[in-house]
């Protein structure tokens, strides 16, 4: 800050601890934040959400910043009205300049939205949505525009996302377009991945293909595994892995029983990031077939192992991560032949281990949690300027 400015003060309001990435951007956020003499404070209304119980258990240690916890347990589990009341008064006696709200879609985001506003307060949220999430609906829309159009600042996620806010008219200059950073451990370097991976993935090595998230609908697993029938045609040592849980697994287990039998499925369940991180070092690409997917951090954390992907065009990285035959390949998710072809072919592009794991950990690199937080950061100061 310049010499007789003063610094402002900002508070984020966050849904869930469950969530690392945001954790390692608020830690950052924090820290970046008292280095400028800025006055940071964070809330945070529950601890999880019922969805993510099978995923992996909320780590409060990687949360490096002072925070408040207004409910324990489950997000949805909290009635609607303690919700709509917990974030109404918490804008009413909030001394800070910026309140960066949690979202848009509930009744407790619009609550606090208008207390907000009644108290002159600068307000910012954060938005994943594109046009590709979800069907638009003329309601929907008009309620968008009205609450964007209420805030200072929107913080958007990539290319796409800053798309669909202009689309719903939301003036350029309010939109700050960050980056969106995954979740890593401390130890982590580029240098060691690189070693690992190229210790782990042989030439030789038969394909194993890793999809890693929900088994739920949207994921469209179905269509994944019947693509890989055909890809054992042409690959017939591949392997899948599928890591997660959900409402579809018992589904998606029956109807796959004769590969599972044959050794080339494996269900491998919910389980921890350090269980997970080791996958993407183990495997030849990530595949990520969803209808519906606002960005898609599973993709950041295989490329910041230097594991290639095969994404569902519908996902808000594309534009940003996919690098056709570089860092991977994109497709049509409701096409199946589109989706083994993409995979046939990334098992034949991503043959020269240490060229990809090059290229995968550069494209990623600008992806930090540091650099997220600096956008959100100075976005929220400059709102104060205006």
């Amino acid at each position: 800050m310049t010499s007789g400015t003063i610094s402002p003060s900002i508070e984020v309001w966050h849904n869930i601890m469950w969530s690392k990435y945001k954790a390692h951007v608020f830690s950052s956020l924090y820290k970046q934040g008292i280095a400028r003499g800025v006055n940071m404070s964070f809330i945070q209304i529950a601890e999880t959400e019922r969805d993510r119980k099978g995923l992996s258990t909320t780590d409060s240690s990687i949360h490096r910043y002072p925070f408040d916890l207004l409910f324990k347990g489950a997000y949805s589990d909290v009635p609607v009205w303690r919700r709509m009341l917990a974030c109404a008064s918490g804008a009413w006696r909030s001394k800070a300049d910026v309140i960066v709200i949690a979202g848009y879609h509930l009744p407790e985001y619009w609550a606090q939205l208008l207390v907000a506003k009644l108290r002159g307060k600068k307000v910012a949220v954060f938005c994943d949505s594109t046009r590709f999430d979800r069907p638009q609906t003329a309601l929907k829309s008009f309620a968008k525009r009205f609450f964007f159009r209420s805030c200072e600042v929107i913080f958007c996620y990539g290319q796409r996302s800053a798309e669909y806010l202009t689309w719903l008219g939301v003036d350029e200059k309010r939109i700050v377009k960050r980056c969106q950073a995954a979740y890593l451990p401390l130890s982590y370097t580029r240098e060691s991945i690189g070693v690992e991976r190229l210790k782990r993935v042989p030439k030789t090595q038969a394909p194993v293909f890793l999809y890693v998230g929900r088994l739920s609908t949207e994921k469209n697993l179905p269509r994944l595994i019947a693509a890989f029938r055909t890809v054992l045609k042409a690959l017939p040592d591949a392997r899948l892995e599928i890591v997660g849980d959900g409402p579809q697994r018992s589904e998606l287990e029956r109807d796959s029983g004769d590969l599972i039998a044959g050794a080339k499925l494996r269900f491998l369940g919910g389980r921890d990031i350090e269980f997970i991180f080791s996958k993407y070092l183990d495997s030849t690409c990530l595949v990520l077939p969803s209808l519906s997917e606002p960005w898609g951090l599973v993709v950041n954390e295989a490329l910041a192992h230097g594991c290639p992907v095969v994404v569902s065009d519908r996902c808000g990285c594309v534009p940003e991560l996919v690098k056709e035959a570089v860092t991977g390949f994109a497709f049509d998710p409701y096409d199946t032949n589109a989706l083994s072809q993409k995979m046939i072919a990334a098992v034949a592009a991503f043959g020269d281990t240490e060229r990809v794991t090059t290229d995968c950990l550069r494209i990623i690199g600008e992806f930090t949690a540091d650099n997220a937080a600096l956008s959100i950061l100075e976005g929220c100061i400059e709102s104060t300027r205006a």
